[in-house]
């Protein structure tokens, strides 16, 4: 199991590489962000908050890995998210589409139990700001047990 966590890390972290590469190549526009976000798991019933971070890679795709940790009662759940976002503009906005793989960790009372699973997600990123940037998001992870969230927070641009 540790095995395939850590191939897992490796290819969260490799599309991280490949941007850096891009960007000293002048590819693409490098504007990362940065943020936090509170969240509800549906299926835990319990809130959780979290940073975010992400990386454009590609026009209108970015790296998107994120942190969940839920408040729960008599032990600890969390969640590693590292996904790829696509990006489509309105006027005062962006929304966006994106997928990923999702790694969990609950333990309760002595229990512990690791799951991977895929995600799927859905979001609008206000653009009112220059600098912060609020945000919705929708997820489904699909793991033993299917998770729906909701999560909402602020991206801060790093120039």
């Amino acid at each position: 199991m540790v095995s395939r966590i850590r191939r897992i890390a490796l290819g969260l972290l490799l599309p991280v590489v490949f941007a850096g590469a891009a960007h000293a190549q002048g590819h693409p526009p490098y504007r990362p962000h940065i943020g936090a976000h509170l969240s509800y798991n549906f299926k835990a019933e319990e809130f959780g908050i979290g940073p975010q971070f992400y990386i454009p890679v590609a026009h209108r795709f970015e790296v998107y890995p994120s942190f969940d940790y839920y408040f729960v009662d008599n032990g600890s759940l969390w969640q590693l998210n590292g996904d790829l976002k696509f990006k489509g503009r309105e006027e005062h906005s962006w929304w966006y589409l994106g997928a990923g793989l999702a790694v969990s960790r609950a333990s309760f009372g002595g229990f512990h139990n690791t799951d991977v699973g895929a995600n799927v997600l859905g979001g609008l990123e206000t653009l009112i700001g220059q600098k912060i940037h609020p945000y919705f998001e929708a997820r489904l992870t699909f793991r033993d047990n299917t998770v729906f969230q909701l999560a909402g927070g602020l991206n801060i641009t790093i120039y």
